[in-house]
């Protein structure tokens, strides 16, 4: 679960301001981008699913797994979403966007970074740019 969400039941966790940087929150593949960016972008498709095998049981259900699919409360504190264009994971971090904003959670999700993939962030020697530009993102949004 969630560490955010956990929060939600669990008041001894204190997350004030979750920062996702492409987020895994959508376990059971049918993301659009999980097909149209799962080959040729770093993290691939079956990697990803070769993950997911490890951690899941055959018998798991993991739509009930996923923190997109999960109960989502307005009381989940203020986030910061950062999604990259080539990323198989891109289109989650989108809809959990919509799905905190439609519940009234503050949201402020970030996705300029069309030409980039997931893990972006471990190349700065080569988007050295991009990288500067989600440091400040985050920063921002810590020290608001």
């Amino acid at each position: 679960m969630c560490k955010a969400v956990q929060c939600q039941q669990d008041k001894r966790l204190r997350i004030d301001k979750p920062i996702l940087i492409y987020p895994s929150v959508d376990y059971t593949g049918q993301q659009p981008s999980f097909t149209e960016n799962g080959s040729g972008f770093l993290l691939e498709q079956d990697k990803i699913t070769w993950y997911f095998n490890q951690y899941f049981k055959a018998s798991d259900n993991r739509k009930t797994a996923s923190p997109l699919y999960g109960e989502i409360s307005k009381t989940l504190p203020e986030t910061l979403i950062i999604t990259a264009g080539c990323d198989p994971l891109r289109d989650e971090g989108l809809a959990y966007a919509k799905a905190l904003k439609a519940v009234g959670v503050a949201v402020h999700h970030h996705h300029q970074f069309d030409g980039l993939t997931h893990a972006y962030m471990l190349l700065d020697a080569l988007v050295e740019e991009e990288c500067q530009q989600t440091f400040q993102l985050i920063a921002n949004f810590i020290n608001k």
